[in-house]
């Protein structure tokens, strides 16, 4: 039987999705959807402990390790060979939420016979869609699951695109809080698709840096925040320690009114994969609670921030 080692979390997703786990023999610690992906030989560790620290020290220390040439996580030799897999499934698009290529060649140079590689690497909507269906390929799929499981999202993301939205809302969507970063890659088009104006962060684009004043400058209706790898609970700490008693924050349309929103970003929208259908739902729900209020989402998937 195939032999599956995921270095990305969105693949995992894809590969449960999918009905093939059981070829899974090796995963990374952020592969914790579904709960059973968390059983599986973890073949990376993280290089930065993370916990007990806030935003601005987890973005100092990952931005020291990557200056010194570290990578956000390093292959756990013992277990790469243990796991012995024949496919690896990874990623590039962002070196703090993936191993980098690097860590990816160790463990192909290490292994005997070499593992085929297969990369997925999106930048949208679209592409994780057709990334699912070519990741259903790779692993020798041809029963048609793939494009079932595409179809599936395609049917759910139309429902809510066509929709026929009058006004919309002008929204930022933050990824880190401190320091505040932008979301990019494909939460732009999800935003876009879920009936709001995106002012901040390109479609495709990576996230960056951004001020407050730009936040404040782009007088957005409604403030999306989605910090990787942070809970609910974590985020509302978060944002209570690093933004709320800023007065410039203060100040914008949004924060006056009410209307700044946490969501739970690594289910269902820092992982390119199966969750952003329901991501880009639970977005619709928040930008328009009229039109979507008969339309169920995952528990405590969002939250208005007091």
């Amino acid at each position: 039987m195939q032999r599956i080692a995921s270095f990305l979390p969105g693949a995992t997703e894809v590969i449960y999705a999918l009905g093939a786990q059981d070829r899974l023999v090796g995963v990374t610690p952020q592969c914790t959807r579904p709960a059973e992906a968390m059983t599986k030989p973890r073949i990376v560790d993280a290089a930065v402990d993370a916990r007990g620290l806030g935003s601005r020290r987890i973005d100092e220390a990952v931005r020291g390790a990557l200056r010194g040439g570290l990578d956000a996580f390093v292959l756990n030799e013992g277990r790469i060979m243990e796991a012995r897999p024949d496919l690896i499934v990874a990623q590039d698009t962002c070196r703090v939420c993936a191993p980098h290529a690097g860590q990816v060649l160790r463990a192909m140079d290490m292994l005997e016979p070499r593992p085929r590689l297969h990369l997925m690497d999106p930048h949208g909507v679209g592409e994780i869609l057709s990334g699912i269906e070519e990741l259903a390929e790779a692993i020798g799929l041809e029963d048609g699951r793939g494009a079932g499981l595409r179809a599936g999202m395609e049917e759910r993301i139309g429902a809510v695109g066509g929709a026929g939205f009058g006004r919309r809302p002008r929204v930022v969507a933050v990824e880190w809080l401190d320091p505040l970063f932008t979301a990019g890659h494909w939460v732009p088009e999800m935003v876009e698709i879920a009936g709001g104006q995106n002012m901040i962060g390109e479609a495709g684009g990576r996230s960056r840096v951004m001020a407050v004043d730009e936040v404040a400058g782009a007088d957005p209706d409604i403030i999306v925040l989605m910090p990787c790898g942070l809970g609910a609970g974590r985020i509302r700490a978060e944002y209570e320690r690093s933004l709320k008693g800023d007065r410039a924050w203060a100040g914008i349309g949004a924060v006056r009114g009410g209307n700044v929103f946490a969501v739970d970003a690594g289910s269902f929208f820092s992982r390119p994969g199966i969750g952003i259908a329901a991501g880009i739902e639970i977005l619709a729900k928040i930008l328009h609670p009229e039109l979507f209020a008969g339309m169920r989402t995952p528990r405590g998937a969002f939250a208005r921030l007091p």
